[in-house]
Parts: structure tokens; sequence; C-alpha cells
């Protein structure tokens, strides 16, 4: 009724004048985010324009970027469902030199965003009409750059990119645009990232966004020449920067070979036998088949379990097994294991004097050296390798150069003079 309505626009109000004083009070983002749930008016546009001037206040608010996204997915309109509370804050601070996430803010916005103007964030705007319930101008004066944010996706962008403009490395505007890039078009993506990295070539979250918006064009190689021109001009223009040295690293590197059986354990006192693998792996109901069979027909005797005991991926694998008996009964055991239908077995023996037995991979089959590089064909590999010469001839010191020289030449060590120079 009436007094709801009163009380509604009192929480906003109250609400609003502390979060335009400080954004990261996640308890009156929570109150708000209740009151606008109940209101079946179209809110979301005015709320969206104060958001925005709560990011121009502090653009890496984790609970202001949160309360975004929520209100991008809401539908408050009458008759159809309202988004949830979602009464959990979001964390307080980031980890340095990660692109952090706040919650809920990877959801994609939809297309359609209702009528009001969303203001710029390069300084606060004034919580007038733009805030919902009439907020009062007494929450303190904001002031606006006199850009307006339209609508729609479009308007997100543009969001995004006026903070980035302040604050290149602000990752919140950055994963924000990624969420909306799913529906962009990536060849624009790639001319934002590339205008900002022209501005500064250490700029390693637009390096990151072009490699999260190349991922599935890469197989290209017209695409993958056109990147690796980026980056030489990148690297001779400042070859002590390691941000694009380690995004020439993440455009060349191999696809992780498949995980692989690399030990075998029988114990014949605990009736067990182990199974190590190279990566993590899960076994069990409906994940790749971990078999195990003996020339005497022993078979295992019980499910699959982590060595941890717990339901993750997991390195080590037990599994009860039928015949590894102790005194007086000790026959000679000879276990195959196979992982996933076609690969190879694996092959363990235990002799009826032996207690327990292994078997383990030769070392020189395993990934210890093994290339990181290798994803371009053999040509692009080979020019690259001269570039990094060239490159150091003039800066020898270059340790970015020198990594990945190294590795450019462990990925194809025929020539005898590839060792020698490594």
């Amino acid at each position: 009724g009436k007094r709801g309505q009163q009380l509604g626009q009192e929480v906003m109000s109250l609400t609003g004048a502390v979060l335009l004083a400080n954004p990261d009070v996640g308890t009156c983002w929570n109150i708000r985010r209740e009151a606008l749930a109940r209101d079946s008016s179209d809110w979301r546009g005015r709320e969206l324009a104060f958001a925005a001037s709560c990011l121009s206040i502090n653009p890496k608010s984790y609970a202001a970027w949160h309360h975004r996204a929520w209100v991008l997915k809401a539908t408050p309109h009458p008759g159809q469902a309202t988004p949830p509370t979602d009464q959990a804050t979001p964390p307080a601070e980031a980890v340095n030199g990660t692109e952090a996430t706040p919650p809920g803010e990877e959801a994609t916005p939809p297309a359609e965003t209702p009528g009001e103007e969303a203001r710029s964030t390069g300084e606060p705007t004034p919580p007038g009409n733009e805030t919902h319930g009439g907020e009062a101008r007494s929450t303190g004066e904001a002031r606006s750059t006199g850009e307006a944010t339209p609508p729609g996706a479009d308007g997100e962008r543009e969001l995004c990119d006026r903070l980035l403009r302040m604050d290149p490395r602000n990752f919140h505007a950055w994963e924000h645009r990624r969420a909306l890039g799913r529906e962009a078009d990536a060849q624009a993506e790639l001319d934002f990232a590339g205008r900002l990295l022209r501005l500064d070539f250490s700029n390693f979250s637009a390096w990151h966004h072009r490699a999260r918006v190349l991922a599935d064009c890469l197989p290209d190689p017209h695409r993958l020449r056109q990147e690796l021109e980026l980056i030489q001009s990148a690297v001779f223009t400042d070859p002590a920067d390691q941000s694009a040295w380690v995004y020439l690293r993440c455009l060349l590197s191999r696809a992780p070979p498949p995980p692989r059986v690399l030990a075998l354990h029988a114990d014949r006192e605990q009736r067990v036998l182990s199974v190590t693998f190279s990566r993590p792996v899960r076994v069990g109901e409906g994940r790749p088949a971990l078999t195990v069979t003996s020339s005497e027909g022993v078979a295992t005797a019980g499910a699959w379990r982590s060595g941890e005991g717990r339901p993750r991926p997991s390195y080590t694998w037990l599994c009860d097994v039928i015949g590894l008996a102790p005194p007086p009964s000790r026959p000679r055991l000879h276990f195959r294991v196979t992982w996933e239908p076609g690969s190879a077995p694996s092959e363990l023996t235990l002799q009826p004097e032996e207690d327990e037995a292994w078997w383990q991979e030769p070392i020189v089959a395993r990934e210890l050296f093994c290339p990181e590089l290798g994803a371009a064909p053999p040509e692009l590999m080979t020019s690259q390798a001269l570039a990094c010469r060239q490159l150091l001839e003039l800066e020898p010191q270059s340790r970015g150069c020198l990594l990945t020289l190294a590795l450019l030449l462990l990925a194809h060590p025929h020539p005898p003079s590839h060792a020698q120079e490594i």
C-alpha cells in the first residue's frame, strides 16, 4: 500500500546516501536489492544510473559491480519473476595480479534495457531523478561528466570504455566487457584492445582480453600472423616488459597432453592396487574407464576411490583387489591397467615372494621437459626464433627473449645446433 511505498522510498533514499559516500557497504546493497525485489515498477534504468554514480566514486568497488550485474539480470515488470535478493556480499579485496571476477559479474545482460539513461562514471552524478524513489539530493552532491550512457549492451560497453580510459587495468571493467562481448563482434573487441595496447604495450589486461577473444580464431594462420606482428612491435619497443612475451608463449603453446598412467603399485598386505596419473583425473560413472585385469583372472573387488578420499579429480586412484591374499596363499599376479578404451595398457607383476611391487613409466617419456611451444606451423616457429636472435643482438640481457628462444628451440630440437645454442 501507500505506507509500503513510503517505506520503500525511505529505504532507497537512506541506502543511497550511504552508498554515495562509500559504495563498498555491502549491507546497504543487500537492503536495496530486497526493496527492489518487492517493487513492481520499472526501476532498472534508474538503478543502473545510481550504480554508475557509485562506480564513479570507486570504479573498483566489488559491491557496486555485483549490484550492477544483478540489476542487468532483473525483470521487474509486473507478472514476471523478480530476481533473487542475493544476500551474499562480494569479497572485500582482490588478489594482486589476477583478473578477479566479482560474483554474478559474468552474466550476459539482456538485449533490451528499459528507458532511462545511465550516467557517465567519470565523476559522481547527482542522485536526483536518475535514482530510484526520488532519492534526496541531500545524499551528497555529485557531478556529471556530461556524457550519458545509452541503454542496452552498447551503453554497458561505453561505460566500460570510459572506466578503462581512466584506469586501463580495472579488471572489473574488463570482465564486465568480456561478459558483454559474448554477443559482440570479435573484431570490434580486438580493435578496442589494440587501441589500448598502442597507448601502453605493458597493459597485460588488454593482452589477456585479446587472448580470450581469439580463443576460437587462432587456427586461422592469417590471424596468427597478424598477432605475431603486433607482438614483435611490442617486444622491440620494450624488450624488458614481460606482458608481450607471456602473450607470445600463450599463442604458441601446445594443448596439454591427455592424462596417462605414470605409475602402478600393488600391496599384498593391504590388498590394494594404486594407479597414479600424469594429471588429476576423475574415475567413476560417466567418466573415462579405468580397468584392471590379470592373467590369473583377478578382477577389481570394489569401486575406485581417490587417494585423498574425496570426490574430486586426483592424481592417485585406489581399488581393492581379489587375489592379493596374505600367506599362506601367495599367487603370482600380473596386472594390466587400461585408461580409456584404445590406450596402451600398463603392466605390473607381483611375484609370490614379494609383498609389494611397483611399475613406473620410463623417465625419458615423461613431461619433465616437454616443449611448451609448438602450436604454430614450423615456418612461423622458425621466423619467431629468428626474430628473437635479432633482438638478442640488440638486447642480450632480455630475459623474456632468452626464455622464449629456448622454448622455441626445444619445440624443434632436431638440428644439433639447437641443443648447443640452448
